[in-house]
């Protein structure tokens, strides 16, 4: 027969006090605490990812404007000759 294990939240909570001594408000504290952290670093990475998108994009403009540039004299010294 085995035991159902009902490992609830609040049970949880209740072992990190006893195992860390500190009170439920400071274990609730360190929670809070901790969700921020992970929230301000998910926009930290989201604003990241979107500055590296847009520094992609004005690459890839460079590159076609140099292209449009080394093209366009190529076609004038092919005219010359």
């Amino acid at each position: 027969m085995t035991a159902k294990l009902d490992v609830t939240l609040k049970t949880t909570e209740q072992n990190q006090i006893v195992r860390t001594g500190k009170s439920e408000a400071e274990v609730t504290n360190n929670k809070k605490l901790r969700s921020r952290y992970c929230t301000i670093e998910a926009m930290k990475l989201k604003l990241l990812h979107e500055a590296w998108r847009g520094l992609f994009a004005i690459a890839e403009l460079l590159v076609k404007l140099t292209v449009l540039v080394f093209s366009d004299r190529y076609k004038r010294i092919a005219m010359c000759l």
